[in-house]
């Protein structure tokens, strides 16, 4: 499997588990508005599950702001603003994961995790939409180039 299908295999997954993950949370925030409890001990689970995901997902933005974008952008400067979006996604997504991890300790992650699940998504939804335009121009070479670099960054593909 190439890197750019990889790429979108692993959006398509993040977007299943986020709505499964958004999901429960809510309804967890549902039972505990209709029972007065605080916590059931499912929350720090679903955090400390989504928190065991962010290696994953660092390694993902890394192939994409090292081996992909470095490639759209020598493609055409029209990809340039898309791409610093993009950037700049990742970068307010990972530091939402360390106010997670902040707010596990603090014992009030669920809005914060749900904030993340949102920006998450969108994200991820985003790159869906403009990837097949932008990978649609790459050539064969560029698309190898980019998997060499997506292998040595640790990216199975």
């Amino acid at each position: 499997m190439s890197t750019t299908r990889a790429l979108s295999k692993e959006h398509q997954t993040i977007l299943a588990r986020i709505q499964l993950l958004e999901r429960a949370c809510l309804d967890l925030l549902k039972r505990r508005t209709l029972t007065s409890r605080t916590d059931d001990g499912k929350i720090p689970d679903l955090v400390e599950d989504f928190l065991q995901s962010k290696l994953g997902i660092m390694l993902h933005f890394k192939v994409e702001e090292e081996a992909l974008f470095p490639t759209l952008r020598s493609v055409s400067e029209s990809n340039e603003t898309a791409i610093s979006a993009l950037i700049g996604e990742h970068k307010t997504i990972m530091q939402k994961f360390s106010a997670l991890h902040h707010a596990k300790e603090t014992g009030t992650p669920i809005d914060v995790l749900l904030d993340l699940l949102r920006d998450l998504s969108a994200h991820a939804a985003r790159e869906e939409r403009l990837y097949p335009s932008l990978i649609q121009s790459l050539t064969e070479e560029q698309l190898k180039r980019i998997d060499d670099e997506a292998k040595r960054l640790g990216y199975a593909v």
